[in-house]
């Protein structure tokens, strides 16, 4: 299996600027830029499919997951960016 992420995110671009809202291209360009460790990336991307398509169950974030290090990298990270936003609740 070949795991070229950059090239996806490059072929996800093109499909993307022929139709923004193209959600499969979305969520390939967000599972790629998760496994590249682009995270805010891979976030604005999961969040733009769920925004166009709530009910796409393909997008729920632990499917993406490969493994139980990638969820807590995935977790600090929204700890961190989003850490005032839950120090207000």
């Amino acid at each position: 299996m070949l795991l070229d992420f950059k090239s996806c995110v490059a072929d996800c671009d093109k499909a993307l600027n022929l139709d923004p809202k193209y959600t499969k291209a979305l969520h390939r360009r967000a599972k790629a830029n998760f496994e590249m460790g682009n995270y805010d990336l891979a976030v604005k991307d999961f969040q733009e499919v769920m925004t166009l398509d709530p009910n796409n169950s393909e997008v729920l974030i632990l499917e993406h997951i490969p493994s139980f290090f990638s969820f807590l990298t995935l977790s600090f990270f929204f700890i961190f960016k989003y850490k005032e936003n839950i120090l207000k609740f």
